[in-house]
């Protein structure tokens, strides 16, 4: 097969590269140049497409958990508490032209639990065998249902 990247013939079945560019003439003067008999069907990047995983990968729970906090009451509330103000250098978050400064929430002891975060995540959020399809009317009633308190009286 032909890789676009490197102008070379590769011998294997899928080559790995994701190449997305069209059939050029100069890849086909290389064909020519080695008798080599060239069509579509010949370039293996032009046709690699990357398997998806089935699966969220880790990074994307981490990245995903890590929005979630930055954007949360509790991050707002600590920024508040220290007045939008660096604990360390003690620069004040500004939006004024040429002195803009931002700050960030950061957590004293750091985050070394995030395996945790993840299977936490997946066992009770991405757990494909506990999931059905609902229409939006019918999520609604049954979230209702879960979040209203059960009956808990004796006879």
């Amino acid at each position: 097969m032909l890789c676009y990247k490197d102008m070379t013939f590769c011998t294997k079945k899928d080559c790995g590269r994701a190449c997305k560019k069209k059939l050029t003439k100069s890849i086909i003067k290389k064909a020519a140049e080695k008798n080599l008999p060239i069509s579509q069907t010949d370039i293996g990047c032009a046709d690699f497409k990357p398997k998806r995983r089935p699966y969220t990968p880790k990074s994307r729970i981490r990245a995903v958990a890590r929005q979630l906090f930055l954007r949360s009451r509790e991050a707002q509330q600590c920024k508040k508490k220290y007045n939008n103000t660096c604990c360390i250098c003690g620069a004040k978050q500004s939006t004024a032209k040429g002195k803009e400064v931002k700050t960030n929430v950061h957590h004293v002891n750091g985050i070394d639990n995030w395996d945790e975060i993840d299977t936490a995540m997946r066992k009770h959020l991405l757990n494909v065998d506990e999931m059905i399809v609902l229409c939006e009317s019918c999520h609604k009633k049954e979230t209702e249902k879960q979040l209203t308190p059960k009956d808990n009286s004796v006879e």
